[in-house]
């Protein structure tokens, strides 16, 4: 009984400085939080000069792998940052966790890196829509990890 008590005293204090409580369910701060994390890491993305020649090199082949890779780097910081959190995970599916992150950091990385590309006329590199699009693909990687980071930094 005592070995009980201590178990979950150092459970408690375990949870106290890591912090290891239960993610909360997603809402609209979650996703104004992603917005302001995608912004602050595109920005620091999109000024790169080797980005807009890398672009139009791009084939579609470069496209599918770098959707790819943002899509397996957007999993692994969700199921880390996030879902191993979760103490119940039969009625918090990680197909239902991951589906509403991965769509919603992904569609605010694109919008925001297509964003700064607009506002920093970044389309007056690119004589087709395709190469803008491209660029905003490769500033969308960045985006989308700074729209996750930013679910990090709330549960700490």
């Amino acid at each position: 009984m005592a070995r009980d008590h201590l178990h979950d005293d150092v459970l408690s204090i375990k949870r106290e400085v890591l912090r290891l409580t239960p993610p909360e369910y997603f809402s609209s701060k979650d996703l104004a939080r992603s917005f302001f994390g995608a912004l602050f890491l595109a920005s620091t993305f999109i000024f790169s000069g080797g980005l807009v020649q890398q672009a139009k090199l791009m084939t579609n082949t470069h496209i599918f792998v770098l959707v790819l890779v943002t899509l397996i780097v957007l999993t692994v910081e969700i199921y880390f940052i996030g879902y191993h959190r979760v103490q119940n995970k039969r009625s918090r599916p990680f197909y239902e966790f991951w589906g509403k992150r991965v769509v919603t950091f992904w569609a605010v990385a694109l919008v925001v890196s297509f964003g700064l590309s607009m506002l920093y006329a970044f389309d007056q590199y690119f004589p087709t829509t395709l190469e803008l699009i491209k660029f905003s693909m490769i500033v969308s990687f960045p985006a989308s990890v700074g729209a996750a980071l930013a679910d990090l930094l709330r549960s700490y």
